[in-house]
């Protein structure tokens, strides 16, 4: 660790003065993709009295998206997200603001207190429609950002990443569960896609939206961990929060109406930027083929694991966790109401999955958020 602080107070000198040394460091946890430290500065050229640095393994693809979701995000998303006070891309070390601590989102959800978790939630879409409102048509600068810093092209393709999980959910299912998808399934993964090819709605968002990758400050919410930002659909990031939560470890039954109140919340934020999103159509139309892309990919890495499943309840930060698969099997009984007859072939194939695997497997409830629970 001794190193890799050495080269952030390196790379901050490099930027901000010579005079700038750091005087303490205190580890703040982090994951298997990266660690994540609090250093504080001295000096009078420092740019702030503390930093987070953030470092990654070797072999790492995740850290130049960071880099650059923070040098674009930081000043663009007016302090909503960290911004990038120095770079060593040689060892992979990131320095940026210090957001504070705070409580996330999560905290609020798996705590016991329903009014904390709805106004955490609101909050939440709050801060997530404003970020993404002022993002729209950001793509050139932030890609002259990521050329400026030097940094590779992307290895997260979402596209391509959703496109395989569709086009191989037929093979996949007829070969473990004996169903062949509905004649029109195909076809309509090229009308998905149609969403990738919108200038229009293209926002550069955080993708991993899940609900412990912000801070909720006296401020309002600041969205952390951008290893996986870049340009998106605006309704592939709005379509994490209806599904909801597809990729993520916090996930229990959410309350619909709750859910809805969220996407509006959202919604009305980035209609100030693109006022088209007012027209019902639009939205409906939208948002239906990013939840359907969302669920589609959640499905095929189901069904890719059959017959062994994760049915067991499991623990991670104090709270108790549903089984990860009953959370994918759930969301496969959610898409009538989440996609409905947009993509009837899709909402069709899902459906039927869905019924086949509760009919083969012990599949426990899902339980309310600890927050909602009576």
């Amino acid at each position: 660790m001794a190193e890799e602080i050495d080269a952030a107070a390196t790379a901050l000198r490099a930027r901000w003065g010579a005079e700038i040394a750091i005087s303490q460091v205190d580890e703040l946890g982090g994951s298997g993709r990266s660690a994540v430290y609090r250093a504080t500065l001295t000096g009078g050229d420092a740019p702030a009295p503390t930093v987070v640095i953030k470092t990654y393994p070797e072999g790492s693809s995740t850290w130049p998206d960071e880099a650059a979701a923070a040098a674009y995000l930081g000043p663009a998303g007016g302090g909503l997200a960290p911004d990038l006070l120095a770079l060593d891309p040689d060892r992979r070390i990131l320095v940026i603001t210090d957001l504070g601590d705070h409580p996330q989102l999560a905290d609020a959800l798996l705590a016991g207190d329903p009014e904390l978790a709805e106004r955490a939630l609101l909050d939440w879409a709050d801060g997530l429609g404003t970020l993404l409102a002022r993002t729209f048509g950001g793509r050139r600068d932030y890609l002259r950002r990521r050329t400026d810093l030097g940094l590779p092209p992307s290895a997260f393709d979402p596209r391509t990443m959703l496109s395989e999980a569709w086009a191989g959910l037929d093979e996949v299912v007829r070969a473990r569960l004996g169903l062949a998808a509905p004649a029109g399934f195909a076809a309509e993964l090229d009308d998905a896609l149609e969403l990738f090819d919108d200038p229009e709605h293209e926002v550069v968002g955080p993708s991993d939206l899940c609900p412990d990758n912000n801070l909720i400050t006296a401020d309002g919410v600041r969205f952390i961990d951008l290893e996986f930002a870049g340009c998106s659909p605006v309704f592939l990031e709005v379509g994490y929060v209806r599904v909801p939560f597809p990729t993520c470890w916090c996930f229990f039954e959410p309350p619909s109406e709750l859910l809805t109140r969220a996407e509006d919340v959202i919604r009305q934020r980035l209609i100030t930027a693109r006022p088209g999103l007012a027209d019902d159509a639009v939205w409906r139309r939208g948002m239906a083929r990013a939840t359907a892309l969302w669920t589609v990919n959640r499905a095929h890495g189901l069904v890719s694991r059959l017959p062994e499943l994760q049915l067991q309840a499991w623990q991670h930060r104090g709270a108790q966790l549903p089984a990860r698969d009953a959370v994918a099997i759930r969301l496969l009984a959610r898409a009538t109401t989440t996609i409905g007859d947009e993509l009837p072939s899709c909402t069709e194939f899902l459906t039927a999955i869905h019924r086949r695997i509760v009919a083969d497997f012990p599949v426990p409830d899902l339980l309310p958020y600890p927050a909602f629970r009576t």
